[in-house]
């Protein structure tokens, strides 16, 4: 069988969605040897390329047809017996008798909603033999925004990168103790709670030792960096013990998981929240929210928080100061992991697409 997948050009540092596309791709094509698998791309596929290369049960086809390439290029492009569209922003002219089409979040919903995604939403679910939800909060979402869907749902959950292979590089010199946030600069990823929070915190703290790191790809034209400078600028002590790290290596975030006291991850929307996973995979113990998917994700090793209670975030910050709390969320972590892999994602993916 020849199965193909709709996919984007995937940068060599690839993130986020990037990430999920990246290891969907390389864990498919390497414990599926039975089919053959076709890469659609629109022009460049960046790191698939060195996926892809040297295998035989696998190939990249450069579509071209500029932006009409999924509507009018994949219908002149080699054929496959069953497609896999990497996102609901798919073609409205080619879709195949056999296709599966992968939902991550909804939160284009959530902060103002988006017509022309609707539409595109509404066409890959209806042409679509399958749609595949990376959690159940995604597809509680996808029930309540488009109720038609809920026979064709299957939830898969995603893996997650463990960095216990990966060489651990240390950071510019960072005071110690620190809390830890990794992520984007969102207004969805709570980080200005995460600072009031954590300044709640300070203020039943004697020696003030202990720092809030964010470490994640920013940029000072960002308006929501700027609500979050602009809030500490009346408070010295604040602003001297927040520190913004920019984006960072795998080998340092290594360094920072293993080395903070936990990762503080309070979240209002995530299709899943691969950080959770990650630390509690380095030993880290994790705050999250007690909504959306990261209740799945953290099942009991995480302290959980109203994330729209800047005061609770404070308090479990207070509680992760205590030995006993870290080492018990630690043990509770690392066996609560063992649930998300990549290879276990593809495996069902493969699944899904025989039973079609």
């Amino acid at each position: 069988m020849k199965i193909g997948i709709v996919a984007t050009e995937i940068s060599k540092t690839p993130a986020g969605l990037e990430r999920y596309l990246f290891e969907l791709v390389s864990n498919l094509i390497s414990s599926d040897k039975k089919n053959e698998y076709l890469i659609y791309v629109k022009s460049n596929a960046g790191s698939l390329e060195s996926v892809v290369h040297g295998l035989g049960n696998a190939k990249i086809i450069k579509v071209g047809w500029g932006k009409l390439w999924k509507d009018v290029g994949l219908l002149f492009a080699p054929k496959s017996d069953v497609y896999i569209f990497t996102g609901p922003i798919g073609s409205l002219l080619f879709w195949p008798k056999k296709s599966v089409t992968i939902i991550y979040d909804f939160a284009y919903k959530y902060s103002g909603g988006n017509w022309l995604l609707d539409i595109h939403t509404h066409k890959a679910i209806a042409s679509s033999t399958k749609v595949i939800c990376i959690s159940e909060e995604t597809k509680r979402d996808l029930i309540k925004f488009f109720p038609s869907s809920e026979k064709k749902i299957k939830v898969i959950y995603p893996g997650f990168n463990s960095l216990s292979k990966v060489k651990e590089e240390k950071t510019d010199i960072l005071p110690n103790p620190f809390f830890l946030f990794v992520g984007t600069l969102k207004e969805r990823k709570n980080v200005l709670n995460i600072i009031k929070g954590f300044e709640h915190f300070l203020k039943g703290q004697s020696d003030g030792k202990y720092n809030l790191i964010i470490a994640g790809k920013y940029s000072k034209a960002n308006p929501y960096y700027n609500t979050l400078v602009d809030y500490m600028k009346v408070n010295e002590e604040l602003k001297s013990k927040v520190i913004f790290l920019g984006h960072i290596s795998d080998g340092e975030l290594k360094f920072l998981y293993q080395n903070a006291v936990a990762l503080i991850y309070p979240s209002i929307l995530e299709g899943f929240g691969l950080p959770v996973a990650e630390a509690m995979d380095c030993g880290l113990p994790v705050i999250t929210s007690n909504i959306s998917s990261l209740v799945e994700v953290a099942g009991d090793g995480a302290l959980l928080v109203n994330p729209y209670s800047y005061e609770e975030i404070g308090q479990a910050i207070s509680k992760m100061t205590d030995l006993s709390v870290r080492e018990g969320l630690i043990k509770k972590g690392y066996e609560n992991t063992k649930r998300f892999s990549w290879t276990k994602m593809a495996d069902e993916f493969i699944d899904t697409i025989e039973s079609l």
